[in-house]
């Protein structure tokens, strides 16, 4: 495959640096990701693939990088928390788009680029197919679904000490994280979270709690999920 994908010294600043996995996952999504608008036969329905955008799995990304299939998973739902990625998944693919790729990609370089910490990530035109009905579980899938939002500042969450509460946890946080962990509840890890901060002193005060929650619920994901749940 010819061509190029441009590399910014910023990611020098982003944690996957210090994750050799991560980081090969990471360079691989660019290096394989559309660079412009391509189409292939899915269902026999005709699907446009954006800039940004890959048709990939589990296995195959497993196959080509060298790691574990269960570690990739761990990766890719880490890049869409951290909002470098958007999912969707059916029964026979994953459709990856990269946040923000025009602005990183695309032609020319914005003090923006040169300013933002964050690893690459893809905006591009919200599109939208449907999988044949026939095919057991499969949905109707949104290909992107406002990603304007999602490339914007995520809003910064708090632990409160003085009321013992969080702050600026939102609904679309929680579904984005029953999605990504679900083998844990939620209810569960949040309470066990909270007994940890308060019984730990200054080791329990973050600098960054959405790391923090993160890191929390992706242990909690490999280890089999929250223990002692009555989950029904």
């Amino acid at each position: 495959m010819a061509g190029y994908i441009k590399l910014y010294r910023n990611l020098l600043d982003n944690p996957v640096m210090q994750k050799p996995d991560y980081l090969s996952v990471w360079i691989y999504l660019l290096l394989k990701a559309n660079h412009k608008i391509t189409t292939f036969i899915f269902n026999n329905k005709t699907i446009e693939l954006q800039p940004g955008q890959l048709v990939t799995g589990r296995k195959k990304l497993s196959r080509a990088t060298g790691i574990s299939e269960s570690q990739i998973y761990k990766i890719l739902n880490y890049f869409e928390m951290e909002h470098q990625i958007e999912q969707q998944k059916n029964n026979r693919f994953t459709l990856i788009s990269i946040l923000n790729w025009q602005d990183y990609q695309g032609n020319g370089t914005t003090k923006e680029q040169q300013s933002n910490s964050k690893v690459t990530t893809t905006r591009q035109p919200c599109n939208t197919y449907k999988n044949d009905k026939n095919v057991k579980n499969e949905k109707n899938s949104i290909i992107c679904s406002d990603l304007k939002a999602k490339s914007e500042p995520q809003p910064s969450i708090n632990f409160n000490f003085d009321t013992s509460k969080w702050e600026g946890i939102t609904d679309s946080d929680i579904d984005l994280w029953g999605k990504a962990y679900p083998a844990a509840v939620l209810d569960i890890e949040f309470a066990k979270m909270k007994s940890w901060i308060l019984a730990n002193g200054a080791k329990g005060k973050k600098k960054n709690w959405r790391a923090f929650i993160t890191r929390w619920l992706t242990k909690c994901q490999d280890y089999g999920g929250t223990k002692n749940a009555d989950v029904r």
